[in-house]
């Protein structure tokens, strides 16, 4: 009777709802003129051609106008993309207006030209001490997740266009591809110019808990593998647009405190579009797998040390069954067992349980610096 009870309990947000059956239509690709293409890209060219004297194009810092870039692609490609997010955040609640369509992939191919095309510049060898330019292994590593985001939306792409799917193993194939890739990126460099990007940074604990908790949950993002593009591309923003406050603050353009004020913010912005994504594809306990399969991952990499394979080894697996037991998937896929309550508890007991052991962690740091 008590286990009777418990699967029957929900909360106000689970309430069932009478399903409402639409017949299904065949899925339309929206092309966009060529002139619209054409047009999209006029005021980066303006911006290069002119070299910021011309118009409004006088508001961007002459100091962005690098003879690195001599032959002006990554001005270009990086005004295009920045271009290309604001024009995106119009589209946000229709997933940010991505679909089957081949405007999608030309996109997809945009951004990651402008991460590709960053390896055209001299920088520093070494992280200066306040964290807050870019070095090396930041770079390689920008790259590295930037293209590990595309290639999940390229995925869901291809499912779309060519009706297929969905193909999980790929979605896993991708996380590990990009640990791969990014160890091959750290041993490709210099050690003395190796430097971890969150813990870095010349901040508080809090911050940097928060921003390594950030990174878990973008992995997991990827491992769960929602069928749609908006989640993905906010991580593209977040990385490229974090990547270009950087080369502000490289050019003195911006202080060391406004680069952290601006990283939280885009952070911020990112995670709002992913949350708002996890709700519109499995509703409020999507979400609240999403915390306590991410916290599961960060309490037995941070906590207990175990080696990042391992770690996500063990989370390809969990998601595999976790993702059942939400409305990601169909009604007729879903877990029956897994009750009501189940991922708000989770995710409860798992704040707890990481909280507690990052006290105890910060605890015994404290007191081996004492001694």
């Amino acid at each position: 009777m008590v286990g009777n009870f418990s699967r029957a309990f929900r909360f106000p947000w689970q309430a069932k709802v009478a399903p409402v059956i639409v017949e299904a239509a065949a899925p339309k690709f929206v092309e966009l003129p060529p002139h619209f293409l054409a047009l999209f890209w006029v005021l980066p060219l303006v911006l290069c051609l002119t070299h910021g004297s011309l118009g409004i194009a006088r508001l961007v810092p002459k100091k962005l106008f690098s003879h690195e870039d001599s032959t002006n692609v990554h001005k270009l490609l990086g005004f295009g993309c920045l271009l290309h997010f604001l024009l995106r955040c119009a589209f946000l609640p229709n997933d940010m207006g991505f679909n089957a369509s081949l405007l999608t992939p030309a996109c997809i191919v945009m951004h990651a030209a402008l991460s590709l095309s960053s390896l055209i510049f001299h920088i520093p060898k070494v992280r200066i001490k306040e964290g807050s330019r870019i070095w090396p292994e930041f770079r390689l590593h920008s790259i590295v997740f930037a293209c590990r985001s595309l290639a999940c939306m390229s995925i869901v792409w291809a499912e779309e266009r060519f009706a297929t799917g969905p193909h999980y193993l790929a979605n896993v194939c991708v996380v590990f591809a990009t640990l791969l890739s990014a160890d091959t990126a750290t041993n490709s460099v210099d050690p003395k110019s190796r430097s971890n990007t969150i813990r870095g940074l010349e901040m508080s604990p809090v911050y940097k808990y928060s921003f390594a908790l950030l990174q878990f949950l973008g992995t997991t993002g990827c491992l769960v593998g929602l069928r749609a593009y908006a989640a993905q591309f906010a991580i593209v923003f977040i990385i490229q647009t974090y990547a270009f406050t950087l080369t502000l603050r490289r050019k003195n353009l911006v202080s060391h405190k406004a680069t952290i004020l601006i990283y939280a913010c885009q952070l911020s912005l990112g995670v709002t579009v992913a949350n708002l994504e996890v709700i519109n594809c499995g509703g409020v306990d999507a979400l609240f797998m999403f915390t306590a399969l991410a916290l599961a991952a960060a309490s037995l990499r941070v906590l207990l040390g175990l080696n990042k394979y391992l770690v996500w080894a063990i989370m390809s697996v969990v998601v595999q069954f976790a993702r059942r037991c939400t409305a990601i998937v169909p009604p007729e896929l879903r877990s029956a067992a897994w009750p009501a309550w189940g991922w708000p508890v989770a995710a409860a007991v798992m704040v707890a349980l990481f909280l507690g052991g990052i006290m105890l962690k910060e605890r015994s740091k404290a007191a081996q610096k004492s001694q």
